[in-house]
């Protein structure tokens, strides 16, 4: 059962996605709420009451104000008026609450048989790209030995088309090839239903570009699966939409067995290199991932 009482605490969230769904399931968002109330008393009253919430609420767009007046034996009457205004969290847990209810929430367990279409909830540990993760590492390491390197000091004149310039140039062309616009692949290890994860995310929706809040932890991912591969026959490219999907097999792997080579020498702490996760595996188009 999906415990949709828990409060959450959002490290991805596509805002848009969320308020398409909201819209769509409830014929539009209410944005002001109204409510009015009578009440009876016997005790004389004679008041009028405002509260200004200052700058701080005025943020959120909430407000109050009552006013109260009557006397002994009489009714009385009490009006409120509110203007309500969600959070884009706040109203992703609307939307988990309303997927739940309406039986459009599948989660994550032995029995679970996905299928494209299914929006699904499941908790998993998140890795990011292995390659692009490499790559990155490589180029931050670069960059770090040049401004460490004893070089320029010795020559004021540093001589260019040097071998380690020319390995800097290879991994920084390598690295802006595996680049795939605004998106970028999480994995996941087995999942209670014995499937493994590939989940595109927008880094725009991140709440950390950096996703150094992603490491470390497990995290509730709920989302729209777009693609099942149901066997080891099939897999799920990693490269699929950078330029370099369009290089031959053997030219990859031969790049590839290079990168492995050159970290496993210098003993970095790396992921390995992997190109493809095979199947069973599903591809998640996430609404949220969260705590």
């Amino acid at each position: 059962m999906v415990e949709v009482k828990n409060l959450i605490v959002p490290v991805y969230l596509n805002q848009k996605i969320v308020f398409d769904m909201i819209a769509m399931l409830q014929g539009g968002i209410a944005k002001v709420t109204n409510i009015n109330m009578i009440n009876q008393t016997k005790d004389d009253v004679n008041a009028k009451a405002g509260v200004s919430l200052g700058s701080l609420l005025s943020l959120l767009n909430i407000g109050f104000s009552g006013e109260v007046s009557g006397s002994s034996g009489k009714s009385t009457e009490q009006k409120v008026g509110e203007e309500r205004v969600h959070t884009p969290a706040s109203l992703f847990y609307t939307l988990r609450n309303l997927l739940y209810k309406n039986n459009l929430l599948k989660v994550d367990k032995d029995d679970f048989h996905p299928n494209p279409g299914d929006i699904v909830e499941f908790e998993a540990t998140l890795k990011r790209n292995p390659i692009t993760e490499t790559m990155n590492f490589l180029v931050a390491l670069s960059d770090l030995t040049t401004v460490f390197s004893d070089e320029p000091h010795k020559n004021t004149k540093k001589k260019s088309g040097t071998s380690d310039d020319q390995t800097r140039r290879q991994i920084s062309k390598l690295s802006e090839s595996l680049k795939s616009g605004n998106s970028t692949d999480l994995t996941t290890g087995e999942l209670k239903c014995k499937y493994k994860a590939v989940v595109t995310i927008e880094i725009q929706y991140l709440n950390d570009p950096l996703m150094s809040d992603l490491v470390d932890g497990k995290f509730h991912v709920v989302g729209k699966i777009i693609r099942v591969v149901s066997d080891k026959s099939e897999a799920i490219n990693l490269l699929r939409e950078t330029t370099m999907s369009k290089m031959p097999t053997s030219v990859l792997d031969k790049i590839f067995r290079g990168l492995s080579t050159l970290t496993a020498d210098q003993e970095l702490n790396l992921p390995d290199i992997t190109v493809e996760i095979q199947g069973p595996v599903v591809h998640i188009i996430p609404i949220a991932i969260f705590a």
